[in-house]
C-alpha cells in the first residue's frame, strides 16, 4: 500500500501529555465539573474540560491567544488529553468565554480555593506555613465602564508600566511544592498593608468552614508588619515577617556596632532580641548576610563616588547664580542636603549691589559625613525577622529558611507573567473575564508546581537522576526543562487497509524514564 497524506497523519505531542497527566492525577476536570456543571446537553464539552484546555494552552508556551485555542489543538490528540471524544473544533471562543463567565459568576476566589484545598488535602501538599504576596498585572485597554468591585485602574506598578492600567493578584502558596491554595483579584490600586490582613482573615474563615485544614503559620514581607493591623489578630494567628527599617528602633538595632553575633554558617550570623512593638510580645532576630553585605557595600560606595561628582558639578552651577534673599539660599541648601544626606555642606555668602538692587552669591564647600556613612555601612546586609510565636522554640535558622521560602511565591509570579497568558488580548474586553483568566493562570501554576514536585520528590526518594539538555545527569530538574526535552515528540498515525498503526517518534529512553518516574497517568498519555 502506498503511503500518502490521506493515510498518514502526524500529531504533535511534545510535553502536553505531562500537563494532561498532572490534570488527570489530581482529578482537576471532575472537581471543576462538580462545581460548574454543564447546563446544556447541546454542548459537547464541560466547563472542566474547557478550563483544562485553557491550562494546556497556557502551559504550551506557544504564546497563542485564547481565541486561537482551537487552532492550537488542531494537530494534537485532544480526546486523549480531555476525554469524551472532544475535538479541536469544540474549543471555540464561545465555549471558552462561557466557562470564564461561569467562573466569575460562581466567584473566582471561591472556586479556586475550594478546588485547591480539596486537591491539597487529597495529595498531602498542604504545609504548615502559608506564604502570601501580591503582584500587579498590566493590561492594555480603557476599561472605562468597569463597574465590578475589583477595579482595573492605575496604581503603583510592580511591572514598572505606569502608563498601563492594572489589576492586582494576591496569591498564597504552601508546602514544599509551593502549592497555590488561595488567589484573589484585587483592584489595581490596592495596598498590601491592607490586603494582606484581609486575605489572612478570609483564609482563616474558609478553613473554619472546611473543618479539615489546620491553621497556617503566615509568612509575608514587611507590608504585613503594620502596628494597627497586627493588633487586629489574636494570638491564634501566628506570623513571620520582616520588620520595616522605617521603624526607629529597628533602624537603631541594625546600625549598632557591638552586637553579640552567633554564626549559623559562613554566610549568615544572627542576634536575637525581644520586642513589644505594637504591644505584641514577639521575637526579633537580626540577621547579617556576608554576601549581601559585601554586595551592598560595593553598590553604596559607588553611589557615594557618583554623588560626589554630581555635587562638584552642582557647585559650579550654584556659584554662578544670583540669590536675592537669605531665605532663597536656605531653601536651596535644604534641597541639596535632602538629596545628598551622606555629605555635610558649608555655605559662605557675599552680598553685592547692582543698579540699587541687592543680591547674594555663594561659595559652597562640602565633605563626606563619615559618621552618617559609617552608620549606613553597618546596616548593609542586615535585616530583622519577627515572629509572634514565642511558645514554640523555632530556631533562628528555621525562621530564616521560612522567610527565604517567600521567594518561591515571588517565583510563582514570574511564572504567571509569562507571555503565554497575554492578558492584553482583545478577547478579554470584559474585566470580569480578566478576573476569571487569573483563575486559569493560577490553576496552570498549580498544575506546573505539582508536576515539578512529583518528579523532583520521586528522583530524591529513588536516588535517581535524569538527563538534561546538555546530556548531564541532574537530580532537580525544572519542569520547563523537561518540557523542552519533550518538544520533538510526535505521534504518527498510519491507516492501513486492515489496521491502524501508531508510532511515537523522537521518543528516547530518557523520555520513557521521566514518564515512568512521574507515574502511570503520564505514561498513558504517550501510549497509543
Amino acid at each position: 500500500m502506498k503511503l500518502n497524506n490521506q493515510n498518514v497523519h502526524t500529531e504533535h505531542l511534545a510535553h502536553l501529555g505531562i500537563v494532561a497527566g498532572v490534570i488527570k492525577k489530581i482529578g482537576l476536570i471532575d472537581k471543576l465539573d462538580d462545581i460548574l456543571p454543564k447546563i446544556s446537553n447541546n454542548i459537547n464539552i464541560s466547563h472542566g474540560q474547557s478550563i483544562a484546555a485553557m491550562i494546556l494552552n497556557g502551559l504550551g508556551f506557544t504564546e497563542r491567544r485564547l481565541y486561537l485555542v482551537s487552532n492550537f489543538f488542531q494537530n494534537k490528540p485532544v480526546d486523549k488529553y480531555l476525554g469524551n471524544n472532544v475535538k479541536a473544533k469544540d474549543l471555540n471562543d464561545d465555549v471558552l468565554g462561557r466557562s470564564l463567565d461561569q467562573i466569575y459568576k460562581y466567584g473566582t476566589t471561591k472556586l479556586f480555593s475550594e478546588v485547591a484545598f480539596k486537591i491539597g488535602l487529597e495529595t498531602g501538599l498542604l504545609g504548615k506555613s502559608a506564604h502570601l504576596d501580591t503582584s500587579t498585572l498590566s493590561v492594555e485597554g480603557r476599561y472605562d465602564d468597569n463597574e465590578t468591585e475589583v477595579k482595573i485602574t492605575h496604581g503603583y506598578s510592580k511591572d514598572h508600566r505606569q502608563d498601563l492600567k492594572q489589576i492586582t493578584l494576591s496569591l498564597t502558596t504552601t508546602g514544599e511544592a509551593s502549592f497555590p491554595i488561595w488567589m484573589e483579584a484585587l483592584s489595581g490600586n490596592s495596598s498590601d498593608k491592607t490586603s494582606f490582613h484581609k486575605t489572612i482573615n478570609s483564609v482563616i474563615n474558609f478553613q473554619k468552614d472546611l473543618k479539615k485544614s489546620g491553621p497556617f503559620y503566615w509568612v509575608a514581607d514587611s507590608a504585613l508588619y503594620s502596628k494597627d493591623k497586627l493588633l487586629s489578630h489574636d494570638d491564634s494567628v501566628l506570623w513571620i515577617t520582616r520588620v520595616p527599617e522605617s521603624i526607629k528602633v529597628a533602624k537603631e538595632l541594625i546600625t549598632m556596632s557591638k552586637l553579640n553575633w552567633t554564626c549559623i554558617n559562613e554566610k549568615y550570623k544572627f542576634v536575637e532580641v525581644g520586642s513589644y512593638y505594637g504591644s505584641i510580645k514577639q521575637r526579633w532576630v537580626i540577621f547579617e548576610s556576608s554576601q549581601a553585605k559585601k554586595r551592598e557595600m560595593i553598590t553604596f560606595n559607588n553611589k557615594i563616588d557618583n554623588q560626589e561628582k554630581e555635587i562638584i558639578k552642582l557647585i559650579k552651577i550654584k556659584t554662578k547664580e544670583r540669590f536675592y534673599s537669605e531665605e532663597e539660599i536656605e531653601k536651596d541648601l535644604k534641597s541639596i542636603k535632602k538629596k545628598y544626606k551622606n555629605f555635610s555642606f558649608n555655605i559662605k555668602t557675599t552680598d553685592f549691589t547692582s543698579k540699587d538692587k541687592k543680591y547674594f552669591k555663594i561659595i559652597i564647600s562640602f565633605e563626606r559625613d563619615e559618621t552618617v556613612i559609617d552608620m549606613e555601612l553597618k546596616a548593609k546586609g542586615r535585616f530583622i525577622i519577627s515572629t509572634n510565636n514565642i511558645v514554640e522554640n523555632i530556631s533562628p535558622e528555621q525562621l530564616l529558611i521560612e522567610y527565604k521560602n517567600q521567594s518561591k511565591t515571588e517565583k510563582s509570579f514570574r511564572f504567571l507573567k509569562d507571555d503565554s497568558f497575554l492578558l492584553s488580548d482583545v478577547y478579554l474586553k470584559k474585566p470580569e473575564r480578566v478576573q476569571a483568566l487569573m483563575v486559569i493562570m493560577c490553576l496552570s501554576l498549580m498544575v506546573y508546581n505539582v508536576g515539578e514536585y512529583l518528579l523532583r520528590s520521586t528522583l530524591k526518594n529513588t536516588n535517581e537522576t535524569v538527563e538534561n539538555l546538555i546530556k548531564k545527569q541532574i537530580a532537580k530538574p525544572t519542569l520547563k526543562m523537561i518540557f523542552l526535552l519533550m518538544r520533538a515528540v510526535d505521534l504518527v498515525t498510519i491507516n492501513l487497509e486492515n489496521e491502524t498503526k501508531y508510532i511515537v517518534t523522537n521518543f528516547t529512553d530518557n523520555h520513557q524514564k521521566i514518564l515512568y518516574l512521574l507515574g502511570p497517568e503520564f505514561s498513558e498519555m504517550y501510549d497509543f
